[in-house]
C-alpha cells in the first residue's frame, strides 16, 4: 500500500523533539470488545475475517471500539512508550484507529496528539518470551500472522509501518531465538518496494533474522487470505 494514509503522513512530521503526551485517558474512554453488544461484535467479526482474522485474535491484542454518534463502528489500537523523564514505561502515547465502513473519509486515522516515533515503542503480541517472532508492518498484518503463530510465538508490531524504524525497538527482539522479519512486498512509484527496504534495514541491525515475505502475488500478509 502506498504510505499516504494518516498514520503514514503522522509518522512522516512526529518530531523527535516534540515529548511524546500521555493519552491514557482517550484509551481508558474506549470499550472492551467483552463488553461489546451483539451487533458491535457481528460488525467487527465480518471485518476481522475480510482480513484474515478473527474476534478471538483482536481480543489478545487489546483491542477496544467505540461507536460513533452515527452508528459507525471504529476498533483502536494502543501504542506505548519506553519509559521517559515524564512518562513510566508503558504509557499509551498514540491510539490509532480503523473505521469499519470501507467509504469512510479517512478509514485509517490517529487521536490527536499520537506519537509513532520513538520513545513510542512497537507492540509485542503473543507470547511474551517467545522462541520465534515475526516482525511485521501494521495491526491488520499482526493480526493476520498472531492467528497463525504456536504457543511459543509473538508478533513485533511495527504502528508507524514503512513510514519509520528505530534501531532502539530492536532492542525487544534481540533475545529472540528465531526473528523472521515478515514486512510487506509492496512497491510504490517514487519510494519503490518500501516493505523490503525496511527488512532491509532490520537485517542489517539483526543478522541474525531472516526475510519472510509475503507469498506474490500478494502485497502484504492480509491479501494472502483474500
Amino acid at each position: 500500500m502506498t504510505q499516504t494514509d494518516d498514520y503514514a503522513r503522522l509518522a512522516r512530521t512526529d518530531r523527535p523533539a516534540n515529548p511524546p503526551r500521555d493519552l491514557s485517558h482517550v484509551w481508558a474512554n474506549l470499550d472492551a470488545l467483552d463488553d461489546a453488544p451483539e451487533v458491535v461484535l457481528g460488525r467487527i467479526d465480518w471485518w476481522a475475517r475480510s482480513k484474515g482474522s478473527s474476534l478471538p485474535t483482536l481480543a489478545r491484542m487489546g483491542v477496544r471500539y467505540r461507536v460513533t454518534r452515527h452508528g459507525g463502528v471504529h476498533i483502536a489500537y494502543a501504542v506505548r512508550c519506553a519509559a521517559t523523564d515524564a512518562l513510566e514505561a508503558g504509557t499509551v502515547v498514540g491510539v490509532k484507529f480503523r473505521d469499519l465502513d470501507p467509504d469512510a473519509p479517512r478509514v485509517k486515522f490517529c487521536a490527536p496528539g499520537t506519537r509513532l516515533k520513538y520513545p513510542a515503542l512497537p507492540s509485542l503480541y503473543g507470547c511474551q518470551a517467545p522462541r520465534r517472532v515475526f516482525v511485521c508492518e501494521g495491526e491488520s498484518d499482526a493480526a493476520w500472522l498472531l492467528g497463525r503463530c504456536d504457543e511459543g510465538g509473538a508478533v513485533f508490531c511495527l504502528h508507524g509501518g514503512a513510514a519509520l524504524f528505530a534501531a532502539e525497538w530492536l532492542e525487544l527482539v534481540l533475545a529472540s531465538a528465531d526473528v523472521l522479519v515478515a514486512t510487506d512486498n509492496d512497491w510504490d512509484r517514487k519510494q519503490g518496494n518500501i516493505g523490503e527496504k525496511l527488512a532491509q534495514r532490520i537485517l542489517r541491525s539483526l543478522p541474525h533474522a531472516r526475510r519472510l515475505r509475503p507469498p506474490f502475488p500478494a502485497r502484504d500478509w492480509c491479501e494472502v487470505s483474500s
